[in-house]
């Protein structure tokens, strides 16, 4: 194999990237082929870019093509092939290109990023793993001979592409490690920051995914991504920060107006403002029905939607309204996530209450903590119900379950809710 050289050899990798391809950065030696033959490989790259870019696809193939026949020892020129095949949708075709390219160019980073990419959509998982550790450590050898910022990017998509495999099998931690470390590759890369802040806002660290977030907004002041996940983050802070997240959202909207995401948060903002603000504010639920109804509008039928605009409407007291949205959505869609039905019982669970049909309410928050076992909010709402329903042998059992995980240690924010669960154990287990 030919070893990578740090010297003249980058003229296409150079000439790559003035003209916006995504290349390697890695020269090789061509000692088969005169200066003459190069210049003329590489006037073939230039006009295969220039058609790739005009979505010429099958006239850009014939230039890389060309290319290579001058010398397969052009990288750029056969990476190309593959790219065209990608954007032709000839799949098969351009992940057979990288398996060769792989073999030829064993210390390249962007066809193992690819090929990568590739094996991910097609399930195989473990294949991608080795081909994204592979562009990684190709590009820390690389970086130890040359400082090359393109490399760096490279290395940090490689980061990147890993973390999101974790991401999708629940590997939280190890996807942390490796999106710091693709900032670390390449600090002034947007979509790194936003991806580390998106996965602190998931996890929980709120302080550090706004600090990333505001970096990737710094960076690419377009990117909508970064504004919901930063009007998230400010969402889920204790105290929430409500109104900034609102400023946030309504700035997001001016640049992207048609994101269903956009107007789901803004309908969260008010509901979050509603209960956390010291006085209900109707005002607040109508907002956030109006804001729901906008990203129904946006995408029909999405069932987190009409579970959020059913839910909106049930605390402002339309029933019957929040009763039609949750039979259209049982009518139009049979196969639904457990989330979404879980949210579909806590909402008849708060229409029965509110009628005080406590037998009912009960029912539909037992169906809801059933679904989703660690919702002990549900299962107090159960206990409490089955006791107003005078059913003290589910009350009790419902009120057990709830208190458990608490034990002596009540949390102020939960204290008079607990208090009333241990009130009503003692008048159960002690009747006068």
């Amino acid at each position: 194999m030919r070893e990578v050289v740090a010297v003249a050899a980058f003229t296409c990798v150079l000439f790559f990237l003035s003209f916006g391809a995504h290349c390697d950065t890695t020269g090789y030696e061509m000692p088969d082929i005169d200066k003459q033959q190069v210049k003329r490989g590489e006037k073939h790259i230039e006009k295969g870019v220039y058609y790739f870019e005009k979505k010429a696809y099958r006239m850009a193939l014939a230039e890389f093509r060309n290319a290579v026949d001058i010398s397969p020892q052009f990288f750029n020129a056969r990476y190309n092939i593959a790219r065209t095949y990608l954007a032709m949708k000839r799949t098969e075709d351009a992940a057979a290109k990288l398996e060769t390219i792989n073999a030829d160019f064993k210390d390249n980073i962007v066809a193992c990023n690819m090929l990568g990419q590739i094996y991910v959509v097609k399930g195989r998982e473990e294949e991608a793993i080795r081909l994204f550790e592979m562009a990684v450590a190709n590009g820390e050898k690389l970086l130890d001979k040359v400082e090359l910022p393109q490399a760096k990017v490279d290395i940090a998509m490689a980061y990147h592409n890993l973390a999101s495999l974790q991401i999708d099998n629940g590997e939280l931690e190890s996807a942390e490690e490796n999106l710091r470390r693709s900032v670390e590759a390449h600090d002034s890369n947007y979509f790194s920051h936003y991806a580390l802040g998106a996965l602190l806002v998931k996890t929980g660290k709120l302080k550090d995914a706004r600090e990333e977030l505001h970096r990737a907004r710094e960076l690419n002041a377009r990117f909508v991504a970064t504004d919901i996940e930063l009007a998230r983050a400010n969402l889920l802070s204790n105290p929430p920060s409500v109104m900034r997240a609102v400023s946030i959202l309504r700035e997001a909207k001016r640049k992207d107006s048609d994101n269903p995401e956009i107007y789901e948060l803004l309908g969260n903002c008010y509901m979050v403002r509603n209960k956390t603000s010291q006085e209900s504010r109707l005002n607040d639920y109508t907002e956030a029905i109006g804001y729901y109804r906008d990203a129904l509008h946006l995408d029909k039928d999405n069932p987190r939607y009409m579970v959020l605009l059913a839910r909106a409407c049930a605390l402002a007291g339309e029933n019957d309204t929040a009763r039609k949205v949750l039979e259209n959505l049982r009518k139009k869609q049979t196969d639904l996530p457990a989330k979404t039905v879980k949210e579909m019982h806590l909402v008849e669970a708060h229409i029965f209450k509110e009628k005080k049909e406590w037998a009912r309410a009960a029912e539909e928050y037992k169906h809801a903590f059933q679904i989703d076992s660690k919702d002990y909010a549900a299962c107090l709402e159960a206990g409490k119900c089955y006791y107003e329903a005078k059913d003290v042998q589910e009350a009790e059992k419902y009120l057990e379950k709830a208190l458990e995980p608490f034990g002596e240690n009540t949390p102020p924010e939960l204290a008079e809710k607990l208090d009333e669960a241990r009130q009503m154990l003692l008048e159960i287990r002690n009747p006068q």
